[in-house]
């Protein structure tokens, strides 16, 4: 019964330890868009087939460690992301399959410094269904490409970095939004919240210990 008591509380220090490490972290931030606003973009590639898009004169942002593509699938298959330059790669990346929405995010190695004209290139492997590429629609010269064929647009591509601000510095404003602006309100919304879960634990472990006596 000791060592039960023991793994129990060794377990819900870990779980404490862990969710304290992550509030110390920073959350991704879009440090860059390459001017394709969301509320324009239209569909500029249909495709039903395994595919490679590549957007060429791109600007990436230092410390870039996220690329996030304006993809639309109904489930999305593995997507792969490689950045060049002068002709040599200088990151990449991917994202596992089972991502759904209008966008997906591929963490990348992060680049030490700014790169400019660069070519981002998107490729998957599509087994069923439609994937959509959203984007602008633009003059061929700067348009994106598919091979040797020119799109009628280019892609929608957003550079995310580490926020100057961890998790744990975003909780005043999380605790006014949960209160509707007001401060007062939005902690005692998170006072009940968190006294709801330190119940559950409680009890939940009270139920464990009971059952192995």
């Amino acid at each position: 019964m000791r060592g039960v008591r023991i793994t129990l509380l060794l377990g819900l220090t870990l779980l404490a330890a862990g969710v304290g490490l992550t509030l110390l972290r920073s959350p991704m931030s879009v440090a860059r868009t390459n001017g394709v606003s969301s509320d324009t973009q239209t569909a500029v590639a249909i495709t039903g087939q395994s595919t490679s898009y590549c957007q060429a004169r791109e600007t990436l942002p230092r410390q870039t460690s996220a690329i996030r593509v304006s993809l639309v699938a109904s489930i999305g298959p593995r997507v792969r992301v490689d950045v060049f330059s002068d002709g040599r790669a200088i990151t990449s990346g991917e994202q596992v399959p089972g991502w759904t929405g209008e966008v997906v995010t591929v963490p990348v190695k992060p680049i030490p410094r700014a790169i400019s004209a660069a070519t981002v290139c998107v490729s998957f492997h599509l087994s069923d269904g439609r994937l959509f590429l959203l984007g602008k629609d633009t003059p061929p010269a700067i348009a994106a490409r598919e091979g040797g064929r020119t799109l009628p647009g280019i892609m929608r591509i957003e550079y995310l970095r580490p926020g100057t601000r961890s998790w744990a510095s975003l909780i005043p404003t999380a605790v006014t939004n949960m209160g509707f602006s007001h401060a007062v309100a939005g902690a005692l919304v998170v006072s009940v919240v968190l006294a709801l879960l330190a119940a559950v634990v409680l009890l939940a472990s009270n139920l464990l210990l009971t059952d192995l006596r």
